[in-house]
């Protein structure tokens, strides 16, 4: 399997960068993109099977890119993924990316992963080429089984720049805010929310905020009421940059939702003008600077693409 890493080092991003959004172009036409609340299996295998079924159907509807919960792949639960092995993970996956491959479409899947001993949450996004381009690790866990994430993830999809979180992440805006200052058009919100009423609609306003406040399309899927661990409460939901709801679920696993956004209607002039007063041009400015160090393919091809100068070198 391969995918690309983030732990590289680029020079400190000018001040006056604050105020670009220069990005790859996003197609004119929308994109059709879905939210799967697919039942969570017990099984690693048997969940990357039931994630390639979906791929398989949604690639007829000429849906490009289809979101899964958080953790769909290995389950949520620790006990389970205590289990497992990287090459178990890394097998499956890889069987992901084979269909992605041949149908030519893209996959956002939660999956536990491990890395010198310790487990983490993460959020793998597989290219319509089936090369794995970015992985995503959650920045703020709840359960002490995983580790948090340390990097903040900016990556292209079909030429429109994009950005990703997870669960408790969604409660921090800067996750989102500092990727759209550097030109983010979509924001990918994968979870497995709490099951606790009172709270659904304190998560409802806070992934619509997000992308009011950007000025980005959303992405959100949750996992549906079911499956493994009895999974969350559904109601995955694709937003627009205006914060209209496109789609919405219900509560039910296997329930998928599809949309068309406008990637090219998603702007950041709030987050520049946010980001231009003085008493916070210092904090934005190093949150660019430390974007750009964490995503050094992002920036450094194609060139005019690049908010300021860039550089990279190999890991």
């Amino acid at each position: 399997m391969v995918w690309v890493s983030a732990a590289i080092v680029i020079p400190v991003l000018a001040t006056a960068a604050l105020a670009s959004s220069a990005q790859s172009q996003p197609a004119e036409k929308g994109m059709q993109v879905a939210c799967a609340q697919i039942e969570v299996q017990p099984e690693l295998e048997a969940n990357a099977r039931l994630i390639v079924g979906v791929l398989m159907e949604e690639a007829k509807r000429g849906t490009r890119l289809v979101a899964f919960p958080e953790c769909s792949l290995t389950t949520y639960e620790p006990k389970i993924v205590a289990t497992l092995t990287q090459a178990r993970i890394d097998a499956a996956l890889d069987d992901i990316a084979a269909a992605c491959r041949r149908l030519n479409i893209c996959a956002v899947v939660g999956s536990a992963y491990t890395r010198e001993g310790k487990w983490y949450n993460g959020a793998f996004v597989v290219a319509p080429t089936g090369r794995i381009i970015k992985r995503y690790t959650k920045l703020h866990d709840v359960k002490d089984f995983f580790s948090d994430g340390n990097e903040l993830v900016i990556f292209r999809v079909d030429g429109v720049p994009m950005t990703l979180m997870i669960c408790h992440d969604e409660r921090y805006p800067e996750i989102f805010r500092i990727p759209v200052l550097a030109g983010a058009k979509v924001g990918i919100y994968i979870s497995a929310e709490s099951k606790t009423e009172k709270k659904w609609d304190n998560y409802r306003c806070q992934i619509v905020a997000r992308a009011v406040e950007n000025q980005i399309a959303v992405i959100h899927c949750n996992a549906g009421d079911g499956g493994v661990d009895g999974g969350s409460h559904g109601h995955s939901r694709i937003i627009d940059q205006g914060g209209a709801v496109l789609a919405e679920a219900d509560g039910k696993v296997g329930t998928v939702i599809r949309a068309t956004i406008h990637p090219r209607h998603s702007g950041n002039d709030y987050a520049k003008r946010g980001a231009g007063t003085p008493s916070l041009r210092a904090f934005w400015a190093e949150g660019l600077r430390v974007l750009r160090e964490q995503n050094p393919e992002y920036f450094a091809e194609p060139a005019d693409s690049c908010v300021g100068p860039a550089s990279t070198r190999s890991e």
